[in-house]
């Protein structure tokens, strides 16, 4: 974890060889499969998204999950965050899981907005200074592909947008020749992750992992 300071911006677990993930699973906007909503976190992710029926999502992956969540559940505009998985090859998988690096799915945070107040182009604006997506597979001490920065699209209209934020950022020229390693990709499925990850820092207090960088 990262441990600079955050200023303000404008049971049972299936095992490791699990089956592939179907994806004809997906029954929701919210893309957590059908077998998954078993999970209490995400029975209550599902209510909280049903009070919302105009609210839209996005789904971000920038390295540890607390620290993402943490500064994204107070961007104004944001109904509601939770932590979890995506991207990867297994059913539900569970932290102990993906924290191996083997199952290919990265911790994201699903962020449920009022476009009214908060446009998907903007929230990016926020996504971009919170990590340092010039990195491959990590963020500070956290190495792994779980920790990879990636923009996981929840129809075309957001690919396009996230694509012509990107490119803006790299047109800026602002992180000294490297690369933007930020992943562009639809979402497959979304699992909320343990009860115990979610507004982790906001539960337990702690030094936040994440911080706006002034770009």
């Amino acid at each position: 974890m990262a441990n600079s300071p955050s200023p303000s911006p404008p049971n049972s677990r299936p095992s490791l060889d699990s089956k592939p993930e179907s994806k004809s699973d997906s029954k929701s906007d919210s893309k957590v499969p059908t077998q998954a909503l078993l999970n209490p976190v995400a029975k209550r992710w599902q209510k909280t998204l049903s009070s919302h029926p105009t609210a839209q999502l996005a789904t971000l992956g920038a390295g540890c999950f607390w620290g993402v969540q943490h500064l994204l559940r107070a961007v104004p505009g944001v109904l509601g965050t939770c932590t979890g998985y995506a991207g990867g090859k297994l059913i539900d998988p569970r932290y102990q899981q993906v924290k191996t690096g083997q199952t290919g799915h990265a911790e994201v945070v699903q962020i449920l907005f009022d476009p009214k107040v908060l446009s998907f182009s903007n929230l990016l604006t926020y996504f971009w200074r919170l990590h340092d997506p010039t990195d491959v597979d990590r963020q500070g001490v956290d190495v792994g592909t779980q920790y990879r920065s990636v923009i996981f699209c929840h129809n075309e209209e957001q690919k396009q947008q996230a694509e012509v934020s990107k490119a803006e950022l790299v047109g800026r020229n602002i992180f000294s020749g490297k690369n933007v390693a930020t992943l562009i990709q639809d979402l497959p499925h979304f699992y909320p992750a343990e009860d115990y990850h979610q507004d982790y820092f906001a539960n337990n207090g702690g030094e936040v992992c994440h911080f706006y960088r002034d770009y």
